[in-house]
């Protein structure tokens, strides 16, 4: 477990406890044809701090090196073109000539008359790191409303802006809508290895990535996987701050203060222990999901036996457990040390030793056979990432339309 998976664990229980767009009309469908509806929070903003580690969750394997080729796709490749593209992220929303419109990689490609030239977008921004560091202009833009009529999809992640301050890189990154359970980790690992490849070109340590979404959700059929995650994430918290006493303390490398904190964190956590029975919740979550397998697989139809998503979810937040995120995510944020009392790991990338960012190789490729394989000669690798494989993990499926 990381930090990353504390900070979703809380974007989940904030989206569960938002907006239900359950009596409207909603554009997504799931393959059945039923509507795909969504809880969500509006606004909610993520800070990782690069220098303490790399942002991959561990509670379900996230590829990095597909998500490492996609952000090099749109950002060196600058294509619109799935054919170029060493995974099948963007299949359904290819037309039968493979592109997606002018989205994405075809945006970064389109050049504007600059001071230093005629350049486009990227080029512009390496441009202002290379001559003016302390710049506040340095902003990258996807989002161009005369060509969204032309769009397979619109951007979901719009816009970044980079920062020097010192000898640290940082990047504010903006998306307009995010599908927690499908890409909640996705863009973040992205524009966190985007940030950390620029940073090493340039001669600076990474810094912070600020993330900002206006719409994090959480589609109805995924609530058991998010309520499964979510209730694990805090037992294996509460099961570790039981084994930590006065002389593990001692032994540790907080202060004196952080020891008092410390204390003052577990007995917060732990007096919340007996007002849990995570047992009977993921029992309830795995009755939920084997219902949602019965509608999809047609033994049970919706009109037969609807399950009201937004009492169930009502009365699992009823318990504790949830508050239990907001208590981790504020006491870590303040207190990184306590990452190592936890148990977490701090994964971090290498990258190739490249001096131009054009120059890095994808970490994925075709091999002969057409088959997406792991390129032999990138040096990029997530160290120190232990993705979770043992125990019961629920089938993702994402909605037709997001």
């Amino acid at each position: 477990m990381s930090y990353a998976d504390v900070v979703l664990m809380k974007r989940f229980h904030d989206a569960l406890k938002g907006y239900s767009d359950e009596k409207e009309e909603v554009r997504p469908k799931w393959a059945d044809g039923t509507p795909a509806h969504t809880y969500g929070a509006f606004s909610s903003y993520s800070r990782y701090d690069l220098g303490q580690g790399f942002p991959i969750c561990s509670s379900r394997k996230i590829n990095a090196a597909s998500a490492v080729d996609e952000i090099l796709w749109i950002y060196q490749k600058k294509s619109n073109d799935v054919n170029e593209l060493n995974s099948h992220v963007w299949d359904q929303w290819a037309d039968k000539d493979g592109k997606i419109g002018k989205a994405y990689g075809f945006q970064v490609a389109q050049k504007y008359d600059y001071p230093e030239g005629h350049v486009d977008q990227l080029d512009h921004i390496f441009h202002l790191l290379k001559t003016k560091p302390a710049d506040r202009r340095m902003v990258l833009s996807l989002w161009n409303p005369r060509d969204q009529k032309d769009m397979a999809l619109p951007p979901c992640v719009w816009s970044f802006q980079l920062r020097v301050q010192g000898d640290k890189l940082n990047m504010a990154l903006h998306q307009r809508s995010n599908d927690l359970v499908a890409a909640g980790s996705w863009n973040v690992v992205q524009y966190s290895a985007l940030l950390e490849m620029i940073a090493k070109v340039f001669g600076y340590k990474p810094g912070v990535l600020a993330h900002d979404v206006a719409d994090s959700h959480v589609y109805d059929r995924h609530i058991p996987f998010v309520i499964d995650i979510s209730l694990s994430r805090a037992q294996q918290i509460v099961e570790r701050l039981e084994r930590i006493d006065g002389a593990a303390l001692e032994n540790s490398n907080l202060s004196k203060e952080e020891q008092k904190a410390f204390k003052q964190f577990q007995r917060a956590v732990l007096s919340q222990k007996g007002k849990v029975d995570f047992a009977h919740t993921i029992e309830q979550a795995e009755e939920l999901e084997r219902k949602i397998g019965d509608y999809e697989t047609g033994k049970i139809k919706f009109a037969e036996e609807p399950i009201n998503f937004g009492e169930y979810v009502s009365k699992i937040l009823d318990s504790k457990e949830f508050r239990l995120a907001d208590v981790i995510v504020e006491t870590m944020s303040r207190f990184p040390k306590f990452d190592a009392m936890l148990g977490y790991s701090n994964p971090t990338i290498q990258l190739d030793d490249v001096k131009d960012f054009y120059d890095y190789p994808s970490p994925r490729m075709k091999d002969a056979n057409g088959k997406f394989v792991d390129n032999p000669n990138s040096k990029f690798k997530v160290n120190d990432y232990h993705p979770e494989t043992e125990g019961k993990k629920l089938q993702v499926r994402v909605p037709v339309a997001e």
